[in-house]
């Protein structure tokens, strides 16, 4: 009897947990904040395309974000607030943004002015990391740049002014 009644919270949390979605909320600064949510990656009503057993697609589309495994998780939301305005960002064909239960801060950039801005994220699931850079203007987005090139990531986010462990933004006024 008492292992029946032990098993019960444990089915009732992995449950609970199995349809759970991961956020994390950034504060940039006194008036900016990025908003991620993460699902686990479904397989179901996908097609994965492999070369030499990796996989390299999802639906004929590039795989970026892991080291030659299915995705565990995808990104499936990404806001930038400044102040009362959302600007949701481009999240399409991004997977496994983070690992653990918090975003690094350190790998965040905001830079420019506030109706020019440009917003760099590293996301790495610890093996396959990526950059992705949104240009925002007077409140709309678009993702100029999703890439796991290594000499893209350095030279788009390490080459810059700002140094990556600073964990400060740079936003400035008109």
């Amino acid at each position: 009897m008492m292992k029946k009644l032990f098993l019960i919270p444990f089915i009732l949390l992995t449950f609970h947990s199995f349809g759970q979605t991961d956020k994390a909320i950034i504060q940039l600064n006194d008036s900016t904040k990025l908003s991620l949510e993460r699902e686990r990656f479904e397989v179901k009503n996908k097609t994965i395309n492999f070369q030499n057993n990796i996989p390299i697609g999802i639906n004929k589309t590039l795989l970026i974000g892991t080291d030659g495994e299915i995705p565990e998780y995808k990104l499936t939301k990404a806001i930038l607030n400044i102040g009362n305005t959302r600007i949701d960002l481009q999240i399409d064909d991004m997977y496994n943004p983070w690992f653990g239960e918090k975003f690094n801060r350190k790998l965040i950039k905001l830079e420019g002015k506030k109706n020019n801005l440009k917003l760099k994220v590293i996301f790495s699931d610890g093996a396959g990391t990526y950059l992705a850079e949104w240009l925002i203007n007077d409140n709309v987005s678009i993702r100029t740049i999703l890439s796991s090139d290594e000499n893209v990531v350095k030279e788009n986010f390490y080459n810059q002014s700002t140094a990556p462990n600073s964990g400060s933004s740079q936003i400035t006024g008109k």
